[in-house]
């Protein structure tokens, strides 16, 4: 069972540097197109009507797929009810405690119950491995969508002339 906690954890980090890839190389994509508007030298205004509105979809698609992938990253610090009282299985039971003796008599009363705060970590983590690559593929497929949207626009209206 610890074992395969350790594996989840490392899949907790696989997940959060594919988001965090994925949102530095979305940051330069969207660094490049800002510059070359803030430079006046394109708009998308510059468009045939229906390629704006493929366009404006794409950058729709992109905001919902930073949003995912910012969702991914994000540090959760939900509260959860403690499942016995006095047991530690995560930070946020330790954080419950009033001083660090407190913590340590709890710490001690867990130390019989292992598994079942193994069973507990193992389940919890599980749950955000799977919200995060979940995000993470969202992202991916909007990020996509909005690539390949914006860029029929630019070729469609080039088409169009």
């Amino acid at each position: 069972a610890a074992a395969l906690l350790a594996e989840i954890r490392e899949e907790v980090d696989r997940a959060d540097r594919k988001a965090q890839s994925a949102l530095a190389a979305a940051g330069v994509a969207i660094g490049v197109l800002l510059a070359g508007l803030i430079a006046g030298h394109w708009s998308p205004f510059q468009l045939a009507r229906s390629m704006q509105c493929l366009w404006w979809a794409g950058i729709v698609a992109a905001v919902g797929g930073l949003w995912c992938l910012a969702s991914s990253v994000y540090p959760r610090g939900r509260r959860r009810e403690l499942t016995s009282p006095g047991m530690v299985a995560y930070f946020g039971d330790a954080v419950r405690f009033r001083s660090p003796a407190e913590l340590a008599s709890a710490l001690r009363s867990s130390a019989d119950t292992n598994l079942e705060r193994l069973a507990d970590q193992i389940f919890r983590m599980s749950m955000i491995v799977d919200r995060k690559y979940r995000f993470v593929m969202g992202g991916m497929w909007l990020l996509f969508a909005a690539a390949a949207g914006c860029f029929a626009a630019v070729i469609g209206n080039v088409a169009l002339r």
